[in-house]
Formats: C-alpha cells, structure tokens, sequence
C-alpha cells in the first residue's frame, strides 16, 4: 500500500457514495459490508471492482449481483498497487483506479486494558487470550470477563448467553474451575483447532449452530430453544448459500419477479388496461386505493420480523397497504433477500425433465434483455379473476369490470353501480363507491346469510342496498335480481375473487385445476409425483398471511435442505384423497379445497 497515491479508506470511514461519484472504486473483501457497500457505489461510480481471495469460493449471491449491474465486476486478490493509481490483480489483470475502500473486518484492541500480559491480543489481531470459553481470563476470572470476542455467533443471543454465565458467576450462582484447570481447558482448544489448520485469526469464528447451543445449556442453564425457533434461526443464518462450496443441505434460491420492485400484489399500480376489464387488466396487482388491512399489523407479520409502525409512516394498527408494502421491501433488505431476486423477469415455461433417473426442471423466463433458461424448484399461486357464473352477460353494453380493474371511485360519481359479492373487496369497494355513486346494489348469493357487520353498514348508507343474486342483465341496462327486483345500472363491478391458472406451469399432468382445486397436493403444498423438487407456496385461502406461507416455506427448505423426509408418495397420494374424501362428506365444495380458514 505505500506506494498508492490515491484515495484509500477502510469501511469503517465510509458513509454515502456521493464522493465517488463517476469514479472507478476497487472494494477488498466481499462480506457483508463489502457487498453492502459495492452495491451502494455502483449507483454512482463509473466502475466498482470487488477484490476477494477466491472468486470461486464465492457466496452464490455475489455473482448474481455482479450479474445484474453493468459497472460491478469480481477479481482475485490484489498483487501490489502501483503509484500511478494501477491496481494489479493476482491473475495479471490490471486496471487505473481513484479509491481503494478496505471492507476487511476489525482486529481485537484494546488499549486502554493494562493487566501486566495477563490477556494479550496476538501479533495478526485475531486471538485474545488466554480466555475460557472466549469469556473468562483464567488469572483475573471471575473480576475480569469479555463479553461479546466470538464472531459469527447468532447475535445477540450468544453475547446475552455469555452476559448470564458472567452475571451468574459475579453473584455467586455458578462456581468457575480452579485456574489451572481453565489453563488447560484454554490450551486444549489451541491444540485442536492447530491440528484442523484454524489460523489465529478463526480462533473465535464459532460458526457451529450448536456450540450456542451448548455454551448456554452448560454455562448458564439456558434451555434450549424450540424446535421452530432453532430453525428459524438455522434458516436466517445458514440463507447464504454458496455455489461450488455449499455446506451439505443448503441450496441456492432465486426469485424470478415479473415486476421492476417486490411486493407482489401489494405493489399498487393505478393503471388498469380499459381493454381488459374482465381481466388481469394489463397489471399483476388488484389493490384499490382505499384498501386498508383487515387483521392487526401484529398479525400480518412475519414471525421473526414485526410489522412496527415508521416515523413518518402509516401509525394505524389497520395501515393502508402503502404501509405493508414498506414493510415488505423492509424485511427484505434487512435479509438480503433481494441477492436472490431477478426483477423484471416473466416466466414463460417451466416444465419437468428426466435427467439420469433424477427430476430436473427447467425455465424459460425473458427479461428486457431477451429469454433464459434456468433450473429451478417450486411453484407459485398464480390466479385470473373470476366473474360472476349465475348471470347472463352476453347482453350488457354498458360498463363492467373485475374488481381486479378497480382503483378509485371517482369515474363512477352520479351513477348507479352494482357490486357482485361481499367478501372483504366487495364491502370495501361498495363502501368506497357510496361517497359519489348515486346508488350501489351489493349483489350476494344469500340475502339471509350476510353478516351483521354487513348489514350494519348497509344500514349507515342511505344510498346503500342489499341484494339477492343477478338472474341477468338485459342490453337495455336493466339488472334482474333473483327476487325479481329490478334496478338500471350504469356498472357492474365483479367483486368474485380469483380462478387458480399456472399457464407456464407443464407437468405432463401430474398437477392440474379442476374446479378451482389445485392438485393432487399433499398439505397444500407437495405434489406427490413430482415432489420434493417441486412444491407451491400460498396456495391456500382464508389463513393468516403472511405466518401460513412462512410456515409452508419454512416446511419447503427444511426438506430440501434434507432436515426433514416427506412420506413415500402413496402415502402422500392416500392422505390427499382422504382430505378430499373428508371436506366431500361435509358438504365442501370443490373450489373451496383450500380453504382453510383461520381457526383451523
């Protein structure tokens, strides 16, 4: 480094990218601020190289950055640095760079400590010691105590973990060994990480999920945690995968998303394709300005991340769906979970192929840049709506639309508009069109059967009305009810829900819709046939989201992962048929198999 002229800086003295602005930045180390950093340089700088030791030890999602932004490139370690700006990497490439930021991690130090060598840090930063159990220096123990040396630990539960073991020693509650025998304790752990090739620098890397375990069982009687929690943590920990070094058990995950952001169906577009009113309109999303959650944030969560309000921010505990969708890309960049995420990407094709007696699949997905062909696994609720299948439409000539097409009500003021349906978009866009529709006719399939909340808000609104279901609509805009009523309507929205439709999905018939049912799908979820290879997530209706979908994705990794088996296909096939035989026998619908509801 001597040599270098030029700009030269460690991360910890980086804040914003806006100085390196159209300049050509090499970032050494590609950790978490390393990338963090790189990413956040290459909105502004010309060109951003990333130095690591081994560009085939990557981390999977390194490469799919790089991958996705023109000016992000990977190299092998630096050789040496030149005094004319050049950087010269170890496999002889070379380029002019202005700054050098070193994303290269921290050594132990501790200054200010004056304990006559009875705790040193060694030459290269990365060893303290003596210290028991990384925690207690055996000469000064119990008065003298680290907390938090490990890294790559679950933060902060392990640092809690030590916190306990030390304030339970300070108060009497637990006796620490005689020093001599932490000595030895201390010099057995040298011996053994010397012989597996541990350098000083590893010497508290305590990467072993269940040494955290373990510490807290043995030193501060902590139980151990659930089975859920464990592998929640294990699956937040453990979500980097690495090509070409995996870990046995871990894949790599990516996302293909047909959108420029996440956020699925809560990312609000207001335009709609007036060419399409009947269906998807010409935009994914079918949320309507007014739409506000209908369960607590608290519930509309995911289990390790809580849905909290935001300065600045919708505070309701019944937000609007601005809010979730904050909330949704929030969670996704305090998990990384955009290193995975293809945007821009539509599936066109994904089919099965037999490849050595195993079951691949393949994608065909384009992007602005043209088609790719991918391997992957699982499946998505893809669905069309669904218009009303009692009434007559053929004769109508004047407006009607899916409540997919709805946004706001304002093009409907002065007019008389019946809804079809009042499930929670029918009552919300029924409620919404009452502040300038001159009448809105909610249309149900029983009259009897509304719910109170319903009628109460039926009652509010004088403009307001309760129908039975359509018999037809006549050319002339007359709008027949069943009980022979009759009003002439201006519109007509579909308030009907949604039809499942997987027009990408080929598999040879192992999985079809029939009647609204996806399947055969064991749990919901596996296909017998082509599982485990192969399984959808959120399929089933009426569950609390998103913790059912967590919980099925959870259930997905852990059997990919090889932590958990599925049964043998026969008897995933006969649980199928006996849940099937079952809702039959109660009088359930077809379409409404997956159905669950939320006190099931």
């Amino acid at each position: 480094m001597d040599k270098w002229r030029r700009k030269q800086l460690h991360s910890h003295s980086y804040r914003v990218p806006d100085t390196f602005c159209g300049e050509v930045v090499v970032v050494v180390g590609c950790h978490e601020s390393g990338k963090d950093i790189a990413l956040d340089l290459c909105k502004v700088a010309m060109d951003v190289h990333i130095s690591v030791k081994s560009v085939v030890d990557v981390a999977a999602g390194v490469p799919r950055a790089v991958s996705r932004h023109h000016n992000l490139h990977l190299h092998p370690q630096i050789k040496c640095l030149r005094e004319d700006g050049t950087v010269v990497f170890a496999d002889g490439s070379h380029l002019a760079a202005d700054a050098i930021i070193y994303c290269t991690g921290y050594d132990y130090s501790f200054p200010f400590l004056d304990i006559g060598g009875a705790v040193t840090v060694d030459d290269d930063g990365g060893r303290v010691g003596p210290l028991f159990e990384h925690t207690f220096s055996p000469a000064l123990a119990p008065e003298l105590s680290f907390v938090g040396v490990p890294k790559k630990v679950v933060v902060p539960w392990f640092y809690e973990l030590q916190a306990r073991w030390v304030a339970q020693v300070l108060s009497g509650r637990r006796s620490l060994p005689p020093a001599e025998e932490m000595m030895r304790s201390v010099e057995e752990d040298r011996r053994a990480q010397e012989a597996a090739g541990v350098s000083n620098r590893l010497s508290h890397v305590l990467e072993d999920f269940e040494c955290c375990e373990e510490f807290g069982e043995k030193h501060c009687a902590f139980p151990r945690l659930p089975e859920w929690k464990k592998e929640l943590l294990l699956c937040a920990w453990s979500a980097p995968a690495c090509q070409g070094s995996s870990p046995p058990g871990s894949c790599a995950v990516t996302v293909l998303e047909q959108n420029d952001g996440v956020g699925g169906q809560w990312l609000y577009d207001p335009k709609v394709d007036p060419g399409e009113p009947l269906g998807l309109a010409g935009v994914h999303s079918g949320i309507y300005a007014s739409l506000r959650l209908i369960v607590p944030r608290e519930v509309m969560s995911f289990s390790d991340f809580p849905f909290y309000p935001r300065d600045g921010g919708d505070g309701r505990r019944y937000p609007g769906h601005g809010e979730f969708l904050r909330y949704i890309r929030e969670f996704c960049d305090v998990f990384g979970v955009m290193d995975a995420v293809r945007l821009n990407t539509t599936v066109l094709r994904v089919a099965a192929m037999a490849n050595d007696g195993s079951l691949r699949w393949t994608v065909r997905s384009c992007t602005r840049r043209g088609e790719n062909d991918d391997g992957h696994h699982g499946g998505k609720r893809c669905s069309t709506p669904l218009s009303s299948p009692s009434a007559r439409m053929d004769n109508w000539r004047r407006r009607h639309l899916h409540s997919h097409s709805y946004r706001v009500p304002d093009s409907f003021r002065g007019e008389v508009v019946v809804a079809v349906g009042c499930h929670e978009s029918g009552k919300d866009i029924a409620v919404d069109l009452s502040k300038v529709a001159m009448e809105v006719h909610i249309s149900v399939k029983s009259v009897d059967d509304v719910a109170a909340g319903m009628r109460k808000t039926v009652s509010r609104h004088h403009n307001l009305h309760l129908r039975p279901q359509i018999d037809c609509l006549c050319e002339d805009g007359t709008v027949v009810f069943a009980d022979g009523a009759r009003v002439v309507g201006d519109s007509v929205i579909y308030c009907t829900g949604y039809d499942y439709s997987y027009p990408f999905l080929d598999t040879g018939g192992a999985v079809t819709v029939d009647d609204n049912r996806v399947g055969p799908l064991f749990k919901h979820t596996f296909p017998p046939a082509l599982a485990p290879e192969h399984s959808f997530v959120g399929v089933p209706k009426k569950v609390v989201v998103p913790r059912f979908y967590e919980v099925q994705a959870k259930w997905v990794a852990q059997v990919l992962s090889g932590r958990r088996r599925l049964p043998l296909v026969e008897k995933m096939l006969s649980s199928v048929e006996e849940y099937h035989r079952t809702q039959e026998a109660a009088g359930v619908p077809k379409q409404f198999s997956h159905d669950l509801w939320t006190s099931r």
